[in-house]
């Protein structure tokens, strides 16, 4: 089996309600490329690069022009060889660790399409046959937080809610606002993204217990 062709597409997707606050970036867009790689048997993988959102612009940039003079070598070559270039993109710095992971799915995706397998099996196998998706708050004030989960409703499993951002007494209280209006069946993951320091995600931890609470990336 040979690569024959590559296509690459551009994304960009802005947030639809203003920007996307995290403890280490604040996004109004969302940036990536999707990727398809075709063979000569007519099978195609298909993956999305994802950058990291704090990757300066033209850092970005520099990375997908460097790619993309990488992977028309490919061409006429086996996944053997595809699999060398990903190695090869691991070994650089974490900021293309976005790039790896688009060829990489892209990667599987292509090896599971030819021997007629799902996705998961190349990876050793499902533990589960589904995976509840997220509904992700960003939001500074409590009424916001509200009306968000009012929005997502008892039928979303999981909700996400971004903190790191404030002060840690705002962002408690707006954990509770959450927890409020939430189901029991519900799940919140509570997401510092590393934001808050040991002693700050020991104190939240400390002041809310809930079974429904699952700590993401608190330090």
């Amino acid at each position: 089996v040979r690569l024959n062709k590559i296509e690459i597409w551009d994304l960009k997707i802005p947030f639809r309600d203003g920007p996307y606050k995290m403890s280490h970036v604040v996004q109004e867009t969302t940036f990536g490329q999707a990727l398809c790689l075709h063979t000569d048997e007519g099978i195609c993988g298909l993956g999305e690069v994802v950058p990291a959102p704090a990757l300066d612009p033209k850092e970005r940039l520099a990375h997908y022009s460097e790619t993309a003079t990488l992977l028309p070598e490919l061409i006429g070559q086996s996944e053997d060889e595809l699999h060398a270039l990903i190695e090869q993109i691991q070994k650089k710095d974490p900021s293309w660790n976005g790039i790896a992971f688009g060829l990489e799915t892209a990667y599987y995706d292509l090896l599971a399409r030819q021997s007629g397998l799902p996705f998961a099996d190349m990876l050793g196998g499902a533990l589960d046959t589904s995976i509840d998706d997220y509904f992700s708050i960003s939001e500074e004030q409590a009424d916001c937080v509200r009306q968000r989960v009012s929005m997502a409703g008892p039928p979303r499993n999981v909700i996400q809610l971004k903190v790191g951002v404030y002060s840690l007494q705002h962002e408690l209280g707006l954990i509770k606002t959450a927890l409020d209006l939430m189901q029991d069946s519900q799940t919140l993951l509570v997401d510092a993204n590393g934001g808050w320091s040991f002693a700050q995600a020991s104190e939240a931890i400390r002041e809310i217990k809930d079974s429904r609470l699952i700590w993401e990336e608190p330090c």
